[in-house]
């Protein structure tokens, strides 16, 4: 219809009156970015059009610049609502703004003096005016009268020249019932956001050229609001502070929202925003429960209409969440203006975290408003969880209790002297210079209280070195312990001084909660922080007087020292048990244990005899990681007595079960490293290589994994990259080095590198003569050992050992002739995929010559004569993945 009246032919007889000029209209801002599909909606003229945001949306600056754009039609007239609020004397009506904006338009000579003729001079306008007219009121929600509404609609249902476009920051009844009466559409707050490639182009005009991720960040950051975004480039180049990305300061838009704020004068929504905006996350129920309000389904609404909280799901499955800057500065105010408000809300928080099992969130919470009591009930009522799943969390919380409050709560002592090196180990460990300092051999054992000299003395370790290559060795492998000397030397001096210092209570319960806590760190397979957990433990409760925690923690102590590979230590860890055993004459929860560490031992130095009590040590699954490490000592026994696929069994079923139930983490790296063994001891390397790119490379299991996998399926110089990337770092396990070693020297030998492979295998074979582990030997073929004997003699003493030599192998000798070059790869991945040369080289953007010549050279590695014989081969030696 609007369009229609756009062609009607106002020449002939028609009253003429001059368009608006550009400088009655209101100012745009310098830079702004015009949605095309937006302007299209205004180019339709539709009798009613809606444009609803909030303050700083750009409703205004849109159709603002949509009229400076027409070319002669139609008019327009722009009222500004607000200014008819607030005038000098008897107040204005927007009838006297409208009359005001006719005549300075030009449509009319003179200024009506009342409503009335305000009305009646707009009708009298539309009557004579013979092409469109097109009246904009802005700021319309400032308007009460309901009156205006009906008389606006009753105008534009009698004039077909007229259309109004409505602008206005919430809904109102005339964009409900106007709709139901007249044709009419409504530019909503999610239409008025920002796309990340407009908030890029603002950046753009403002001087700022952001790498695609900071463009993201600002985006998320601002939830597309065009005025935040402005304010935040305009303010936010200031130097780089914390909470800044780049040279970029998100937190520039925090006056902007301060003002927006000052401006609600809704005080129930002021509440219900302060009080939920503390979540990261909540539904309808949580945002009942932390603001106290009953109907929070109109705020919500309101909110999610005004594209300042995100809704994802539906119905009672609705989650929200509010953008980052708004959150981030509602609780900025809420701290500076109301910190009993503040404290109110966050334990009503963290009550909502905890009921979602988001403990951690919950303790951030309480950490925030300083709650400190709340601080250490969470913490002692969740201590298994928060410090086997979030250590981080609580290292940050006990850095800021008090002191004198924090003393009088054992396991928040235990946290202070425990937890915090174990998190902050690594600014602890780095002294800067990239160096890694050593940790006393003697840590790993029972103490040995002596009148003078160190506490931590372990006769026997050293005396096991036969030269000082393995005194070396022993030490970097130490020093890749977990934790340098200074701080076992800080924690067992901080905790014994430190004891005599607390309240009474605290000191009697230091001990159990240690132990405790020794626990946590070993159902997380942190064996190293439950190693020097339970040795601190052992020594409390000898002083303490609490006999069934040092049984107890010796034999924690000894499976934490076997699965490492310290062996001769955990043998001491299980006499110094022993001897403190207690007379009941029932069988004891550590029994299974002790039989368990036995095997392990016997494992690692390949003492048939003793394999039972390894394949015996099973545990029930909700032990947490702690499982996961038995399945691999079980499948590691596999590798020796045949039972392969039913470990494998056990694994898939574990897998399949835990599906979908969150990140990877230690335990599923664990059970994958596990079925990868077994895959390849079985000759299955295309499944064992599918496996291992299934999961994280962050663990030592899966990088032995993966580098054991390079190796056996011919790919050399891989295997050594990721074996050497790994003994680069920092390997808690000697047995996880001794076994990077092994491969390393393999791996360098079946390249003819022997002057590498020597020096790899010479160190492999001091820490072998250190620690008593053999096993590792077993995983790669002996006569490749052999072949470098001229240069590390003492690797044939090694292969003859008692136990050793009747062992047969526990892989397949590699496939030498699958040493594939990137290229060669990508050739077989893409002829896989392909029927033809042709489409090979299109593909990869080769010539067809270019293929046949790579073809030749991949037929000559893998014995192969056509291109199917070819792919097949592939696929059955791990190099490429079958397609799904």
């Amino acid at each position: 219809m609007a369009d229609s009246q756009s062609d009607h032919d106002h020449a002939a007889g028609a009253v003429s009156y001059g368009v608006v000029t550009p400088a009655l209209l209101p100012r745009s801002p310098s830079v702004f970015v015009a949605k095309s599909e937006l302007l299209r909606f205004l180019d339709r003229r539709e009798p009613l059009t809606i444009v609803r945001g909030p303050r700083g949306y750009g409703k205004t600056s849109l159709v603002a610049h949509w009229a400076r754009s027409l070319s002669g039609t139609p008019d327009v007239v722009w009222v500004s609502c607000r200014m008819a609020l607030f005038g000098e004397g008897s107040v204005p009506t927007v009838w006297d703004a409208i009359a005001e904006a006719l005549a300075r338009s030009g449509l009319t000579d003179e200024r009506a003096s009342d409503e009335n003729e305000a009305r009646a001079q707009l009708a009298a306008v539309l009557r004579e005016l013979h092409r469109p007219l097109c009246l904009v009121l802005d700021d319309f929600h400032h308007v009460a009268d309901a009156g205006v509404e009906a008389a606006l609609v009753d105008l534009v249902r009698k004039f077909e020249s007229l259309s109004v476009i409505v602008c206005l920051a919430r809904v109102v009844s005339i964009e409900t019932v106007g709709a139901a009466t007249i044709d009419s559409v409504v530019i909503r707050p999610a239409d008025l956001l920002l796309t990340e490639g407009e908030t890029s182009e603002i950046a753009r005009r403002l001087g700022h050229e952001l790498a695609p991720d900071e463009v993201r960040a600002l985006h998320v950051e601002s939830g597309g609001w065009p005025a935040l975004v402005r304010a935040i480039l305009s303010n936010g180049g200031a130097a780089p502070a914390r909470g800044t990305l780049g040279t970029l300061d998100l937190r520039a838009g925090d006056p902007f929202l301060r003002s927006v704020w000052q401006e609600l004068d809704d005080w129930q929504l002021q509440r219900f925003i302060v009080r939920t905006a503390i979540l990261d996350e909540f539904s309808e129920d949580d945002a009942r429960w932390c603001s106290g309000i009953h109907d929070v389904g109109e705020h919500l609404a309101h909110l999610v209409a005004a594209g300042v909280v995100i809704v994802a799901g539906t119905g009672e499955k609705a989650v929200y969440h509010y953008v980052p800057a708004v959150r981030r500065a509602c609780a900025a105010l809420l701290t500076s203006l109301d910190p009993r408000q503040l404290a109110v809300a966050s334990r009503r928080a963290a009550e909502v975290c905890v009921a979602h099992r988001r403990t951690n969130i919950a303790l951030g919470h309480l950490v925030r408003s300083e709650s400190w009591t709340e601080v250490a009930q969470l913490i002692d009522s969740r201590w298994v969880e928060l410090v086997a799943e979030f250590p981080e969390d609580v290292a940050e919380a006990v850095e800021r209790i008090p002191t004198e409050f924090l003393e009088c709560h054992a396991r928040l002592v235990i946290a202070r002297d425990h937890l915090l090196p174990v998190v902050r180990k690594d600014a602890a460990v780095d002294g800067g210079d990239g160096t890694l300092p050593t940790f006393a051999p003697a840590a790993v054992g029972p103490p040995v209280p002596r009148d003078d000299g160190d506490l931590f003395e372990l006769p026997g370790i050293v005396d096991a070195m036969e030269q000082s290559l393995a005194q070396i060795a022993l030490l970097r492998m130490t020093g890749n312990f977990y934790a340098a000397k200074e701080i076992a030397d800080r924690d067992h001096d901080a905790v014994l001084v430190r004891v005599d210092e607390l309240h009474d209570e605290v000191r009697q319960e230091l001990a159990p909660v240690l132990h405790e806590w020794a626990m946590t760190r070993l159902l997380a397979a942190d064996l190293p922080g439950a190693l020097i957990a339970f040795r601190e433990a052992v020594e409390l409760a000898t002083t303490h007087g609490h006999p069934e925690i040092v049984r107890e923690a010796s034999v924690g102590a000894a499976l934490a020292c076997a699965m490492l590979g310290y062996l001769q230590p955990a043998e001491e860890w299980l006499a110094a048990a022993e001897r403190d055993c207690l007379p009941t004459g029932r069988p004891s929860p550590s029994d299974q244990i002790v039989e368990a560490v036995r095997g392990i031992v016997a494992l690692e130095r390949v003492e048939p005899a003793g394999f039972h009590a390894a394949r015996s040590f099973d545990l029930p699954q909700d032990v947490g990681e702690l499982w996961a490490l038995a399945v691999m000592i079980r499948a590691q026994v596999a590798l020796v007595d045949g039972t392969h696929f039913q470990i494998l069994g056990e694994i898939e079923a574990a897998r399949g079960h835990s599906d979908g139930e969150g990140a990877p983490g230690l335990g599923e790296a664990l059970l994958v490293a596990a079925s990868v063994d077994l895959h390849l001891a079985l000759g299955h390397i295309s499944r064992a290589r599918l496996a291992i790119n299934a999961v994280t490379q962050r663990y030592e299991t899966t990088g032995l994994a993966r580098a054991r996998t390079e190796y056996l399926s011919g790919e050399f110089v891989r295997a050594s990259e990721v074996a050497l990337e790994w003994l680069r770092t920092r390997i808690y396990a000697p047995r996880h080095r001794l076994d990077f070693l092994v491969i390393l020297a393999a791996a360098e030998q079946a390249r003819g590198r022997r002057y590498e492979a020597a020096v790899a295998l010479d160190e492999a074979v001091a820490i072998s003569v250190a620690t008593g582990i053999t096993r590792a030997f077993l995983k790669v073929p002996r006569r490749a050992l052999l072949d470098l004997e001229v240069e590390v003699p003492k690797i044939r003493d090694i292969l003859e050992q008692p136990g050793l030599l009747e062992m047969a192998e526990f892989f397949p000798a590699p496939t030498i002739s699958a040493q594939l070059s990137d290229r060669e790869r990508q050739v077989l991945e893409s002829l896989s995929r392909s029927s033809s040369l042709a489409g090979v080289a299109r593909s990869l953007y080769l010539s067809s010559n270019t293929v046949k010549t790579h073809l030749r050279s991949i037929y000559r590695k893998l014995g192969t004569h056509s291109s199917v014989e070819t792919v097949e081969r592939a696929f059955e030696l791990g190099l490429i993945e079958r397609p799904s």
